[in-house]
């Protein structure tokens, strides 16, 4: 991962709640995803509070 994706994703987690393209998983009703270019940040809610679980390139996001 190169210096600009890195900086991305950290800018990305930190307007996480004002991000427009956060999508509820459909196996995962607490869990979501936000995509920041070819990476995905899968987080949870849990009240108020957000847990980032892992960021991931696309590609193996989603594999179990």
């Amino acid at each position: 991962m190169n210096s600009s994706t890195k900086r991305r994703i950290r800018e990305a987690i930190e307007k996480l709640l004002d991000s427009g393209d956060i999508e509820r998983l459909k196996a995962h009703p607490n869990e979501y995803r936000l995509r920041v270019g070819g990476w995905r940040i899968l987080f949870e809610k849990k009240g108020d509070d957000l847990i980032i679980n892992v960021v991931l390139p696309r590609g193996v996001a989603y594999k179990d």
